[in-house]
C-alpha cells in the first residue's frame, strides 16, 4: 500500500510488489530503488506461531554502507520466539546510498510498512536500533495512520536530532539538511514530535559509549511529560554493537519490550 505521493505515482494504489516467495519469506518492492526493499519472515519452522507483526529498521548513522544484514541475528532471534518479521531497507546517505535524506528516509519507512500491511495485515511494532530507533521513533505519527501499531521499541536511539545537529555531525546534518528550516525539527527529530500518540519503550546501556544513555532518559522525562506512555530500560555493561547480539542484556530488554505490546 503506497502512502506517501512519490510512491503513490510510482505504483498503483494497494498493491504489493513482489520480488520473490519462498516457503519462510516474501520479499516485496515498495519503490524503484533496490534500496526499497521489505522482506516478510515467517517464524521459524517448529514454533508456536505468536500473534502481530514486527518490524525492524536497522542503524548504522543512516548511511551506507550499513544495511539490514547488521540485523539478521536479532531478525532470526524474534523468528525463533514465534514473530512473522518485516525486514526493512530503505534508502541512505552516501554515494551507493540510494539517495536517502529528508523526505526520501523518512518517507521509505512509512511505505515499507503499508507495503507490509498491504501484504499481512496485523497489529505491528516497530523495533529499531540506533539511527533504526531514530526513524522508528520519528515516523510514528504516520506509520500509526497506516498500521494497528501497538508500540514503539527504540533500541540505543539518537532522540534529540536538534542537539546532534548542532554538535555537527556531519551524517545528522545530511539526513536532515533537506526538510524545511522552519519545520526542520518537528518533522526528523523525536524530542520535538512529542507528543507521539503510540506506546513506546527506550531500550538503553548505560555503557554505551555511541549514543549515551541519558538521550533516552531525557526522551522518556520529555514524553511522560507530554503525555505519552513510555516506559525506559536500561541495563549495564553492553556496547552500542552488542544491542543487537541476541544474548545481551539489551536485546533480551527489547525482545521482552516486543512481547508486552503484542500481548
Amino acid at each position: 500500500m503506497c502512502v506517501t505521493a512519490a510512491c503513490a505515482k510510482m505504483f498503483p494504489p494497494h498493491g504489493t510488489f513482489m520480488i520473490s516467495a519462498f516457503r519462510d519469506s516474501t520479499t516485496l518492492r515498495y519503490g524503484a530503488s533496490r534500496h526499497q526493499v521489505v522482506t516478510v519472515r515467517a517464524p521459524a519452522r517448529g514454533v508456536d506461531e505468536r500473534d502481530g507483526t514486527v518490524v525492524v529498521l536497522h542503524g548504522g548513522s543512516w548511511r551506507w554502507p550499513y544495511g539490514r544484514a547488521v540485523m539478521r541475528l536479532v531478525v532470526e532471534d524474534l523468528r525463533q520466539h514465534g514473530w512473522w518479521i518485516a525486514d526493512v531497507e530503505y534508502r541512505r546517505l552516501g554515494r551507493f546510498g540510494g539517495g536517502g535524506g529528508f523526505p526520501e528516509t523518512f518517507d521509505d519507512v512509512v511505505d515499507a510498512i503499508g507495503t507490509v500491511e498491504a501484504h499481512r495485515s496485523a497489529r505491528t511494532v516497530v523495533v529499531g536500533h540506533s539511527a533504526g530507533g531514530h526513524l522508528a521513533l520519528a515516523t510514528a505519527p504516520r506509520v500509526s495512520n497506516v498500521v494497528d501499531l501497538a508500540g514503539v521499541v527504540a533500541v540505543a536511539a539518537p532522540t534529540d536530532i536538534r542537539r546532534i545537529v548542532e554538535t555537527g555531525q556531519q551524517d545528522a546534518i545530511a539526513l536532515t539538511v533537506g526538510a524545511p528550516e522552519d519545520e526542520r525539527w518537528s518533522l526528523t527529530s523525536p524530542m520535538h514530535m512529542l507528543p507521539l500518540g503510540t506506546p513506546v519503550a527506550l531500550v538503553h546501556s548505560r555503557d554505551d559509549a555511541t549514543v549515551p544513555a541519558r538521550r533516552s532518559e531525557q526522551y522518556a522525562d520529555a514524553a511522560a511529560a507530554a503525555g505519552d506512555r513510555v516506559q525506559l530500560r536500561l541495563v549495564e555493561g553492553d556496547t552500542h554493537r552488542d544491542a543487537i547480539k541476541p544474548s545481551s542484556a539489551t536485546w533480551s530488554a527489547a525482545r521482552s519490550a516486543v512481547s508486552e505490546f503484542l500481548g
